[in-house]
């Protein structure tokens, strides 16, 4: 009878292994799992002699990766297109910027007012807010016709 249990507990111990095994090498496949993106999505308004302008921006930002989707109503000219920056804080008091106007791709908005594209960036997910600011022209991008506070969703 000894002999027996002795028997049965080395199967189920090797039974265990191989699980243990099995479980191991799933947890090691080649396509790991996407973690979910974080969504800042905000109301874009112009500014100054640029009241009229309107418009939504989103981010899905995942790690360094940012899907950046932008559409506007009643834009000026937009030449070769608009610069734009993020920046810490809000439209009422803007803070420091996230890297430089040349690190973002220019704003070519479509017939319908519409423009995406993918930038990477460094933004922390953690925080709630962020500040997109959309500048006049190249030529001219200083001036700032348009702020959106968009926040984490």
């Amino acid at each position: 009878m000894l002999q027996t249990t002795k028997g049965r507990n080395r199967w189920v111990g090797k039974l265990a292994a191989v699980a243990c095994i099995a479980v191991l090498a799933g947890a090691c496949d080649d396509d790991p799992v996407a973690p979910d993106p974080v969504v800042y999505e905000g109301e874009v308004e112009g500014v100054g002699d640029f009241g009229e302008l309107s418009g939504e921006v989103a981010f899905e930002v995942t790690g360094t990766t940012v899907d950046v989707s932008v559409s506007l109503a009643d834009y000026p000219d937009q030449g070769d297109g608009f610069p734009w920056i993020l920046r810490e804080g809000s439209c009422a008091t803007p803070g420091d910027a996230l890297g430089e106007l040349d690190d973002y791709p220019l704003i070519e908005l479509d017939e319908e007012g519409v423009w995406s594209d993918e930038v990477t960036a460094s933004i922390d997910e953690e925080e709630d807010s962020y500040v997109f600011e959309l500048r006049r022209s190249a030529e001219d991008d200083a001036t700032v016709i348009a702020c959106g506070d968009l926040a984490r969703t």
